[in-house]
This record gives structure tokens, sequence and C-alpha cells, in this order.
């Protein structure tokens, strides 16, 4: 079995989108924007875990709370995860269609 990032490749994996159609994705303005989005998501996350305030009550100053600090940066790794997405599932259906050719 083929290994991709981390995860074994079934080529029975119900993908249903071509590498080219994903790839056309890519390019779209579409993705330009959800991309966009979703890196201001980002860049509020980020603001976040340096601004002691961001998320806290603005009558308290005090430093983030653990519990925050580790929910923003779990957001964060969220966020660039689906900012990989598509090139994931261009890798995916890049693997099982070169599969079905053999």
């Amino acid at each position: 079995m083929t290994h991709l990032f981390g995860f074994e490749i079934d080529p029975e994996r119900d993908i249903k989108s071509t590498p080219r159609q994903i790839k056309d994705f890519i390019g779209s303005v579409v993705w330009q924007d959800i991309e966009h989005e979703l890196k201001v998501w980002l860049e509020m996350t980020r603001n976040g875990l340096e601004d002691i305030e961001y998320f806290e009550k603005p009558n308290e100053v005090k430093p983030i709370s653990v519990e925050m600090r580790t929910r923003l940066q779990g957001a964060a790794a969220t966020i660039r995860r689906v900012l990989q997405l598509p090139e994931i599932l261009e890798e995916f259906a890049r693997t099982i269609e070169d599969s079905e050719e053999y």
C-alpha cells in the first residue's frame, strides 16, 4: 500500500475528483477567496496568541490562559491543514489514478 503525508492510500478510496479537476479548483477564484478568508482567520488566531487581552475580558489585563493558548494553537493548526487540503486531495487523487493505470 502507498503512503502519502503519513496516511495509507487505499486505491479504493472514494475521491470523486480527478487530479486535473482539483488543480483547476486550486487555480480558481473561488479557492482564492476561500484561501484569503482562511488566512485572515489564521492571522486573527495568531493575534490571539500574541495579544494578552485579545480573547480575555478587556477589563482584566492578564496573560492568555493555558487553555485558551491550547485552543488557539489547535485552531491555527486546523486552519493550516485546511489551507493544504486541495494539494493533499490532488496527491491522493493522483496516487489513486496512477494505481489504476497499472
